[in-house]
């Protein structure tokens, strides 16, 4: 009530001091009102096709990129498996120059590389990568290739170890990064690289004594075990160092008949 009268008064005022009729000012005031009111309605109506605008471009750009990935992610598995298909399909190919089985491997090795430094990709691709670049190194040692195939074993290694790295407690990257290692010793033995070898074969041991007494019941992770003793053995035996050797021919030896009692013990169970 009160806001009323002081409306007229004030209105009241305004008139004199303009010299206009107070109907004709208070006309004024609403419809300066209903300009601003329109005025206001039409930033909020602004902003908010704006910020509608701004969202769907947000979305856009997000499917985008999603899509980009999924788009990376399925090229880099078909380069990965492309590698690893003409690698096994080379290996004991007559009649096929191996120069020429050098170039198309390499071509593709080529293509896998770009594609896996060219963005983010899973742990499953670089898994996938290593397999590839291992099934390299037996067809490129079969070929007489050392030098390549070393350079394949040292790729996987590398990759393996980083995924290792990255989760501590998975068995599969121990073990495909004991087969790296022995691929590396196996090269190394082949260029006459002993020291190198003897290092790779220790490097290999380590992971797989751990795994191996992990679970004696695993007949696959002790016969990697018993095989990279007998390696490491065999260096030892081109170096001279015979007492070591044999030390390794033991425990290597031991490891298979340790592994014999746990399954006669688990027949025995079964029966």
């Amino acid at each position: 009530m009160g806001d009323a009268k002081f409306t007229e008064l004030a209105a009241d005022f305004a008139a004199t001091i303009r010299g206009m009729p107070k109907e004709d000012l208070l006309s004024e005031e609403v419809r300066q009102q209903r300009r601003a009111l329109r005025l206001a309605w039409s930033a909020a109506t602004a902003l908010l096709i704006f910020a509608a605008a701004a969202t769907g471009a947000g979305i856009l750009a997000y499917q985008a990129e999603q899509q980009a990935r999924r788009t990376l992610a399925e090229a880099t598995d078909t380069a990965n498996k492309l590698v690893f298909d003409l690698a096994l399909r080379f290996r004991y190919s007559v009649g096929v120059p191996s120069a020429l089985i050098k170039d198309i491997l390499g071509r593709a090795r080529a293509l896998q590389d770009q594609l896996i430094n060219s963005g983010q990709v899973t742990p499953e691709l670089k898994r996938s990568e290593a397999a590839a670049l291992s099934e390299s190194v037996e067809t490129l040692l079969a070929m007489g290739d050392t030098k390549g195939a070393l350079a394949a074993a040292k790729q996987a290694q590398q990759i393996n170890t980083e995924l290792l790295a990255g989760s501590p407690g998975s068995t599969d990257y121990q073990r495909e990064l004991t087969v790296a290692y022995n691929h590396s010793g196996d090269l190394q033995v082949a260029q006459g690289d002993l020291a190198g070898a003897l290092k790779s074969y220790r490097d290999s041991l380590a992971i797989a004594e751990r795994l191996a007494q992990s679970n004696p019941g695993n007949a696959g992770w002790q016969r990697d075990l018993s095989l990279t003793y007998n390696r490491a053995g065999n260096v030892e035996v081109a170096q001279g160092d015979l007492a070591e050797a044999l030390e390794s021919y033991r425990d290597g030896l031991a490891v298979m008949e340790t592994a014999g009692e746990v399954r006669s013990r688990q027949c025995q169970m079964a029966t």
